[in-house]
């Protein structure tokens, strides 16, 4: 694992980068993603003078204290989220048709984008199909293990049974 300065995990920035955005806007303060993004990285007093010179404005220590709870409790919220789906998705296992031969090869093979409409559903949420991990693509008849990466720190393991139409 790669943690930036702060202690932010180095895959996770996009979801720090959010959650920041969320912080300022929740004080009436308007900074764009990019802007922000460029700031992610910078140990934490630093981060919120350099957000303070960006805004123009001068932050006081009760609203900075706000913003770095509103921070926090949006990371946590969006961790809890993530977990709560990888728990949804590790306890179900996913069942596809597909033609295959007498010997149960298939007749080509399921790839993630087979995968993600099901997935999705089970999850109730939406998934992308990068998140979907596969080893090689499914050629098979049986039983495969598919990696569901919802966040850096949170991944589900999907049981998938593929059977002959």
């Amino acid at each position: 694992m790669l943690f930036d300065l702060d202690g932010t995990l180095v895959d996770s920035v996009y979801q720090h980068v959010l959650s920041w955005r969320d912080a300022l806007e929740s004080e009436g303060l308007h900074l764009s993603v990019w802007r922000i993004h460029r700031r992610i990285g910078m140990s934490g007093g630093l981060f919120l003078k350099a957000l303070d010179r960006e805004l123009g404005t001068s932050l006081s220590d009760a609203q900075a204290e706000r913003l770095r709870q509103t921070h926090e409790l949006r990371v946590r919220k969006t961790l809890a989220e993530a977990q709560s789906v990888a728990e949804k998705l590790s306890a179900t296992s996913v069942r596809v048709k597909a033609r295959a031969g007498e010997d149960g090869r298939l007749f080509g093979s399921i790839t993630v984008n087979d995968l993600a409409k099901e997935l999705q559903a089970r999850a109730g949420t939406a998934l992308d199909r990068r998140q979907i991990h596969l080893a090689e693509p499914i050629r098979s008849v049986g039983t495969h293990e598919v990696t569901v990466h919802l966040r850096p720190e949170v991944n589900a393991n999907v049981t998938v049974e593929v059977v002959a139409e």
